[in-house]
C-alpha cells in the first residue's frame, strides 16, 4: 500500500472535533484530494489548495489508526497533532518525467 493515507479538506462537518483545514486519515476517504504515504510524501506535487507548496504542517485525524499508523515528522498544536507532509519529491518526479517527454 504505497498510499495509504489521505488527505481531505475539513469544511467543520467532516470531523466536527477538528478546525477547519486539511486533514490527514488512515484509510481511504470519499473526500480525498491526495494521498500521503506513512512518511508523509505525496503523491501528487501541487493540488488546487496549496498552489506549488513544497511542504506543510496538516491536522492528523483523531483516530487511534491514524495516530498509531503516521510514521512522519509530527507536532503538537492545542490538543491535536499536525503531520508534516512534502509535495516535494512529487514535483520532482513530474519535472523527471516531463523532461524524458520534451
Amino acid at each position: 500500500m504505497n498510499y495509504p493515507f489521505s488527505l481531505v479538506f475539513n469544511d467543520g462537518s467532516i470531523f466536527p472535533e477538528l478546525p477547519r483545514g486539511e486533514v490527514l486519515i488512515y484509510g481511504k476517504h470519499h473526500k480525498t484530494f491526495a494521498k500521503c504515504d506513512y512518511d508523509g510524501e505525496m503523491n501528487i506535487s501541487h493540488p488546487h489548495v496549496n498552489g506549488y507548496a513544497t511542504e506543510d504542517w496538516v491536522f492528523l485525524a483523531t483516530d487511534s489508526d491514524s495516530v498509531m499508523a503516521w510514521h512522519g515528522e509530527r507536532k503538537k498544536e492545542g490538543h491535536y497533532y499536525k503531520g508534516k507532509i512534502s509535495w516535494e519529491k512529487a514535483l520532482r518526479r513530474e519535472q523527471r518525467d516531463s523532461n524524458r517527454r520534451d
